[in-house]
Parts: C-alpha cells; sequence; structure tokens
C-alpha cells in the first residue's frame, strides 16, 4: 500500500509538470494555421510553464533535488523550441504517425539530454516513449473539438509512460534522475 502511495503520489507531481506542456502543444496544434504567432506564444508559455513546475515540484517525486536555474532555463528554451519545431512537422503535411515515433522519440532523446547529463538510461527511454507516443497521440486528438479532453487524454497517457518506465521498479529506492 505504501509503496502505492508513493507511485500515485509520483503521478499527480509528473501530471502537473506535464499539463501546461501538454496545453501549450494542443493550443499550438490548434492554432497554427490561424495564427502562428498565437502557436508560438501558447508552446513558449507552456513549455516556461511546464519548465518552472518540475523546479519547484521536482523535490517532491526526487527526494534532496533541487533543479539548479541553469536547468530551468534550459527545460523553457528545449520545451519551447522542440514544441514549435514538431507543431510545425506535424503540419508539414508529409508525416503520418509512422514517422511521428521516430520524431516524437528523438525529441525525448534530446530532452533527456538537455536535463541529464548521465550516461542513457530510464529517463532516456522514458523521454523518448513519451515522445513517439505523446506526437502520435497529439496528430490523433489534435481535431477534436473539446480541446481539454485532449489535454487531459495527452497529459495522462505521457504521465503514465514516464511513471510506469522512470519509477516503477525504482520507488522504494531512493530516486534519482540520473539512473
Amino acid at each position: 500500500m505504501v509503496r502505492l502511495a508513493k507511485l500515485a503520489r509520483t503521478f499527480f507531481w509528473e501530471f502537473l509538470q506535464n499539463l501546461p506542456l501538454a496545453t501549450g502543444f494542443i493550443g499550438g496544434m490548434r492554432l497554427w494555421e490561424r495564427n502562428k504567432w498565437a502557436a508560438l506564444g501558447c508552446a513558449i508559455a507552456g513549455g516556461a510553464t511546464s519548465a518552472w513546475l518540475i523546479a519547484l515540484t521536482e523535490p517532491k517525486i526526487v527526494a534532496g533535488h533541487r533543479e539548479s536555474t541553469r536547468m530551468a532555463l534550459g527545460n523553457m528554451l528545449a520545451f519551447a523550441v522542440l514544441m514549435i519545431a514538431l507543431v510545425a512537422y506535424l503540419h508539414a503535411g508529409w508525416s503520418d504517425w509512422k514517422t511521428d515515433l521516430l520524431a516524437g522519440g528523438c525529441a525525448g532523446l534530446a530532452l533527456d539530454r538537455v536535463q541529464s547529463r548521465q550516461p542513457l538510461g530510464r529517463h532516456t527511454l522514458a523521454m523518448a516513449a513519451a515522445g513517439g507516443c505523446g506526437l502520435a497521440l497529439i496528430r490523433l486528438l489534435a481535431g477534436i473539438p473539446n480541446w481539454p479532453s485532449s489535454v487531459l487524454i495527452l497529459t495522462v497517457v505521457i504521465t503514465l509512460i514516464v511513471v510506469v518506465l522512470d519509477y516503477v521498479g525504482r520507488i522504494d529506492n531512493p530516486i534519482s534522475r540520473s539512473d
């Protein structure tokens, strides 16, 4: 029961960290054709808010962890640049769900490298899987008229992927992003 409570707590904080990112992505997708500046604003706001929330809440998941200002700014920049590039990619017209898996996986790998100086590991796998599956899911969800539902579905899926791949099996041990 204690382990389940720890996993639930981890899911809650990861969900909170991912929510602005998903909102920025879905907002950017919906606005891209009408107003690219607004789409860029969504990406920047979503990335900045997620980076800020990670800096504030990561100690709730990883005991003793403190995000440096440099790391928070790196996350902000990486989130915004990757979101803008991926939203443009999704609107390019030549891609499909198979290339989404590859492009999103590469974006997740790039994000992992921004977030960690450690060798490739569980966090790398979690970021690549969440990136690939998340991008393919964004393509499916972008046309749903009820955009809050799209944001919620996307956030739950990417959070589950990250929690299962990065935390399950390590929840009773000190959790470290360096694994």
